[in-house]
């Protein structure tokens, strides 16, 4: 019996570790691919944004995002995601009551 107990704690350990460094992956490269996709396709300086967060959260087929800050719109946060092999803007988020002046994309895919 404790040899099983053993064996069954060895393999749960497995599974925790090969979940978690498979998190801390997925985190690394979206971070990755949403600042390539902002500073290439969009034209931003690294400086004027930072990220700040890795969500996993089940948003329609978006199931991975990264919450992005711009610097001269401190006041809101936009969310970012991948939908297949392409960085979208998912939707933006504040405790204001008006839309953001910048930042906005056209293909956004959830606007509030």
């Amino acid at each position: 019996m404790k040899k099983v107990a053993k064996i069954s704690s060895i393999i749960l350990l497995v599974i925790a570790l090969i979940g978690t460094t498979a998190f801390f992956i997925k985190r690394h490269t979206l971070t990755k691919e949403v600042t390539e996709y902002l500073i290439t396709e969009k034209g931003y300086d690294e400086s004027e944004f930072r990220t700040e967060g890795f969500y996993f959260k089940v948003m329609g087929k978006i199931k991975f995002t990264i919450k992005v800050v711009f610097e001269d719109e401190e006041d809101y946060v936009f969310i970012y995601g991948k939908l297949d092999d392409q960085i979208y803007q998912v939707l933006w988020l504040t405790d204001r009551d008006e839309r953001p002046e910048k930042h906005v994309e056209e293909n956004i895919l959830y606007e509030r």
